[in-house]
């Protein structure tokens, strides 16, 4: 399941799944992180739609992101701000560079650092 590239959210591509096979199971999806909730509802949806006896989510992070859908997991490790988040085995633009991080860190790409800087810019 992909949703990104690069920074920016470009919709919901699921692979390498044979979803009927899911039919009358009970399913656990486990996910890394959870940003906006828009990738969790679209599989959420396709996966309601097989006939699944149960559909529960855990994940290890929620992301605070005020456009979120609200969604919240069955479970949930911890939230953090609503940053690009690396580190911890998670990725930037699928480049492995910071998945070695021994803790989760902000990517601050350069809009975002202006954004921080100037937050009430007029531009």
């Amino acid at each position: 399941m992909k949703s990104y590239t690069n920074d920016q959210q470009t919709g919901v591509t699921i692979s390498g799944l044979d979803i009927a096979t899911l039919r009358g199971k009970d399913v656990l999806i486990v996910e890394d992180m959870v940003d906006s909730g828009k990738t969790m509802q679209k599989l959420l949806e396709t996966l309601g739609s097989v006939g699944c006896a149960s559909l529960r989510v855990t994940t290890l992070v929620v992301k605070r992101n005020p456009l979120g859908t609200g969604f919240i997991p069955d479970f949930v490790g911890f939230s953090l701000p609503n940053d690009w988040i690396v580190g911890y085995h998670t990725d930037y633009n699928d480049v492995s560079e910071y998945v070695d991080f021994p803790r989760f860190g902000a990517y601050l790409c350069a809009e975002r650092r202006r954004e921080r800087a100037f937050p009430h810019s007029l531009s």
